[in-house]
C-alpha cells in the first residue's frame, strides 16, 4: 500500500467512524455531543485521533455510565479499551478506544458527562465543534475528577 492510499483509507474510515459514533449516540437522546481537539477543524492528519465530550441529562447519566461498553462495541470492534478516573467528567466517564475497522486502527477518547457539568470550551480556540445538540452552551473550563 503507498502512503497516499494509507493516507486516504485513514481520513475516509475517520470520517466513516465519527458517523458512526454519531448516529448511535443520537439515538440515544444525549443533551449534545462535541468535538475537540486537533480534528476539530481541519488540523487532522491521518494520525489524529477523536476526542468526543458526549452530554446526558443528569437523571440518565448513570444508566450511559453502566452501559458504555455495549454502545461503545456497538460501533465498531474494540481492540483496546481504557479508563482513566482523574479525566472522568464528574459523575461521569472517561475511555480511551481503539478501534480496528477495515480502514485500519482508530484512537477515540470519550467524555460521558452529566447535564449539570456541561460547558463549551472557549470559542476563540477554534478547539471544539457542536456535531448534535443544543447551541447555546455554557462557556468555560470543563469539570473532570482531576480539577
Amino acid at each position: 500500500m503507498t502512503m497516499q492510499r494509507f493516507i486516504l483509507n485513514k481520513v475516509k474510515g475517520t470520517k466513516e467512524l465519527l458517523q458512526k459514533i454519531i448516529k448511535t449516540f443520537k439515538d440515544l437522546n444525549p443533551v449534545s455531543i462535541a468535538q475537540f481537539g486537533s480534528g476539530t477543524y481541519g488540523f487532522r492528519d491521518e494520525f489524529s485521533d477523536l476526542d468526543l465530550w458526549i452530554t446526558f441529562p443528569d437523571e440518565r447519566i448513570n444508566q450511559f455510565v453502566l452501559d458504555r461498553v455495549k454502545i461503545y462495541e456497538d460501533i465498531a470492534p474494540i481492540l483496546i479499551r481504557h479508563e482513566s478516573p482523574k479525566n472522568s467528567p464528574i459523575g461521569g466517564r472517561y475511555t480511551l478506544v481503539i478501534y480496528e475497522t477495515e480502514f485500519g486502527l482508530f484512537h477515540v477518547d470519550y467524555y460521558l458527562a452529566k447535564e449539570s457539568n456541561l460547558v463549551t470550551m472557549d470559542y476563540l480556540e477554534n478547539d471544539f465543534k457542536l456535531l448534535f445538540g443544543e447551541s447555546h452552551l455554557p462557556k468555560g473550563k470543563w469539570k473532570t475528577d482531576q480539577t
